[in-house]
Formats: C-alpha cells, sequence, structure tokens
C-alpha cells in the first residue's frame, strides 16, 4: 500500500485508518445526510437569504 500524504508515512504500519478519522468522516456524512433529510421548508430562509444576497 503506497502512502498518499506525509501524514500516511508514519502511519504505514497501520494501513486502516485510525479512530479519529473515522469519527471525523462519520461527522460530515451525519451533518450531510441531516441537512438532506429536513424539509425543505426550513431551508427556505437560507436560499431566501442567498438570493437576495445575490440579487442585491
Amino acid at each position: 500500500m503506497r502512502a498518499w500524504s506525509p501524514w500516511l508515512n508514519k502511519q504505514r504500519t497501520r494501513p486502516y485508518p485510525s479512530k479519529s478519522d473515522v469519527t471525523v468522516s462519520g461527522r460530515v456524512s451525519f451533518f450531510v445526510a441531516k441537512y438532506l433529510i429536513t424539509p425543505p421548508a426550513s431551508k427556505w430562509p437560507m436560499t431566501q437569504g442567498l438570493k437576495r444576497s445575490s440579487l442585491a
């Protein structure tokens, strides 16, 4: 397994991702899923604000 970053050069003994990497990626995917699952009504203020700022 080739290391693709200097950080992985130190972690070569452990090819699998560390626990912190798993939790960080899990948190990110959780927030993305949470945002996608939320109904559009709760997203309206955000999109309206973006439209207003782009129009102004």
